[in-house]
């Protein structure tokens, strides 16, 4: 009786956890994961931007040259919740700088070639960086010989494409032609076969973070953690790329209001969500960092009017600004009203391209061009 009347009221066994139960405590480690691998990385930013203000104080005492890039480095800030707590340590090099130019100071010549190397180094990183801005690459997206196979079938073979910077590109083609395979081996989501891929000027194999960090994604189903609110969401993805407060503030903000998201409904956890809004924050996510490449796989899905109508002069505003926008519709009449360039993907490669900016009539002859391609 002692055990039946236990005054905390504690079960005298332990219940069986329910399949509900198990997936919520799975999801719940899986964003503890997540936290903790974004708290490692602003944490390593924050020691590689102390290192780089100890370099500047000591370049500033011995008279050197300071470049600009080494400027920008250093005055750089670790932004999202996660990378607060490291703030106040980001600080200390500033003060211990002095103590550390002692061994310097004894040996002046042995020294110089040192700071030098930095700065050569931070010269070259600086050019390259500029070289790959949005304003002078000759590619935004270039897939040469893209080969890609599940088991026996094959999807592509041999697709290739360009995608030039500052244009809304359309790509279409019907149901299981290769649309959403070939965006997956574009962005590093699936391994494929054989060829190349490179996105704002990157390697995707080869510079897979460096690659990842020039687009933002919206997948043709919503995908994010659903255990999570839709602000502590948007918070996670701005603490990956590394936003400050302020930048992730306004661009939320800005972002919800474009495509009508109720600011207070990101209190709510995304597992109550509809579709359309799960869709809305997907799109407000992929847009936080401010991407030179904005790739889309059927964003109007499951949207209303209203929203589709938004997203689309968004898409065009993007381009406007030269950026890029690459979308995959089964939308004809949205894709053939917007885009400046269409291809049409069939038996794993390129049909064909047009250019509707250059041949405007193609506009109203894209239906059936792509019902021709097909045998329609």
């Amino acid at each position: 009786m002692a055990k039946l009347n236990n005054p905390q009221g504690k079960p005298t066994s332990p219940r069986p956890m329910t399949p509900e139960e198990r997936q919520k405590l799975a999801q719940s480690q899986a964003r503890a994961r997540s936290m903790a691998r974004a708290q490692a990385v602003a944490r390593a930013q924050a020691n590689a931007r102390a290192q780089a203000r100890a370099r500047l104080a000591a370049l500033a005492d011995e008279g050197e040259e300071i470049t600009v890039a080494e400027e920008v480095i250093a005055s750089e800030t670790v932004s999202g919740s996660p990378a607060q707590t490291e703030a106040p340590k980001t600080e200390a090099p500033k003060t211990e700088a002095p103590k550390t130019e002692a061994p310097k100071t004894e040996a002046p010549k042995t020294e110089a070639p040192k700071t030098e190397a930095p700065k050569a180094e931070a010269e070259r990183a600086n050019k390259a960086s500029d070289e790959k801005d949005g304003e002078l690459l000759e590619y935004a997206v270039r897939i040469r010989d893209l080969h890609k196979s599940y088991g026996k079938k094959t999807v592509l073979k041999g697709l290739n494409l360009d995608v030039y910077p500052g244009e809304l590109f359309g790509f279409i083609g019907r149901n299981g032609i290769g649309k959403s395979t070939t965006i997956d081996c574009m962005i590093g989501a699936k391994r494929f076969n054989s060829g190349s891929i490179t996105v704002g000027g990157y390697d995707i194999q080869r510079e897979a973070l460096d690659a990842k960090y020039s687009y933002g994604y919206v997948a043709s189903e919503p995908t994010c953690y659903e255990v999570m609110t839709g602000y502590d969401y948007l918070e996670f993805v701005a603490s990956v790329y590394g936003l400050t407060e302020t930048e992730f503030a306004g661009n939320y903000k800005y972002l919800c209001n474009r495509l009508q998201l109720n600011l207070s409904e990101l209190s709510h956890q995304i597992g109550g969500y509809s579709h359309g809004m799960k869709q809305k924050l997907c799109l407000v996510a992929s847009l936080l960092h401010n991407p030179n490449i904005w790739i889309l796989d059927e964003p109007t899905v499951g949207l209303d009017i209203m929203a589709q109508e938004e997203l689309k002069k968004m898409m065009r505003e993007y381009a406007n600004h030269g950026r890029t926008v690459f979308v995959t519709s089964h939308n004809i009449e949205l894709v053939s009203m917007i885009c400046d360039r269409v291809a049409i993907i069939n038996d794993g490669v390129v049909k064909a391209i047009y250019d509707l900016n250059r041949d405007p009539e193609k506009r109203g002859q894209l239906a059936r061009i792509f019902l021709e391609t097909y045998g329609g």
